[in-house]
């Protein structure tokens, strides 16, 4: 006999076999375990698939990431400021700033190859490979495009003020490939508040505009052309701030 509620066979050979009950909650638990264990293994693929990431290497080998192999000499005389580069053509472009000269380097060749003589002090170059130009910013309140291959002058622009305008000195910069716009930061000396943001259109070589910044050093300048914004550091009010493109 069985007890209510379950059911017990015996087999041919006189064995008696699970109950019904004992044989249905053996079957749950069997496919608990099963599902259990798909679930650990998907699970440990998932966190396999994202391997671990030590944050910390990078400081670990700075020390052997950059080794000096070659030193070039310039014949430029005291201070030079940014630099640019032709990838293709392996031309580093210097801004030759005391000498008024942007000093061309061949790179494969480890040598000096070409010196463009500038009307003012050069500050901020950036080569555009689309154009095959090379802009930047002149201390006489000037911009101007250099060809990649010449590395003559061929476009100048003149900034808010004109050429040789008092108390207006271009210093830091940037530049958008894709819309063609070279950003100029102006400064203005001491005391002064009309330091400006200069937006050269380089594609029609012009003046597009102008942003008063309410400062007299806004030399930090930042483009994030995916948020769409340009970033401006006051060197001497200690702010930063923050202009849409086309504000």
């Amino acid at each position: 006999m069985s007890d209510a509620g379950t059911a017990t066979w015996i087999d041919s050979k006189g064995e008696s076999l699970r109950s019904e009950e004992e044989t249905r909650m053996k079957r749950y638990a069997t496919i608990l375990f099963v599902l259990c264990l798909m679930s650990v293994c998907r699970a440990s693929a998932q966190q396999t698939s994202k391997p671990y990431v030590n944050r910390q290497a990078l400081m670990v080998h700075m020390t052997g990431l950059l080794r000096l192999v070659e030193t070039i000499p310039i014949p430029t005389e005291g201070y030079i400021d940014h630099l640019s580069y032709d990838l293709k053509n392996q031309h580093l472009f210097i801004s030759g700033e005391n000498n008024k000269t942007l000093v061309v380097v061949d790179m494969k060749a480890g040598k000096v190859i070409h010196e463009t003589p500038l009307g003012g002090n050069p500050r901020r170059p950036f080569f555009d490979a689309a154009t095959n130009e090379l802009w930047l910013d002149l201390g006489d309140n000037t911009a101007v495009a250099v060809s990649g291959t010449t590395f003559e002058v061929t476009k100048t622009v003149e900034l808010t003020g004109g050429k040789n305008a008092a108390h207006r000195d271009p210093d830091n910069a940037a530049y958008d490939p894709v819309k063609g716009l070279y950003y100029v930061g102006i400064v203005t000396g001491q005391g002064n508040k009309d330091g400006t943001i200069e937006i050269v259109d380089t594609k029609a070589a012009k003046l597009a505009g102008s942003i008063k910044m309410d400062g007299n050093d806004p030399a930090g300048i930042m483009l994030d052309r995916a948020a769409n914004r340009l970033y401006v550091g006051h060197g001497r009010r200690g702010e930063r701030r923050e202009r849409r493109q086309g504000d």
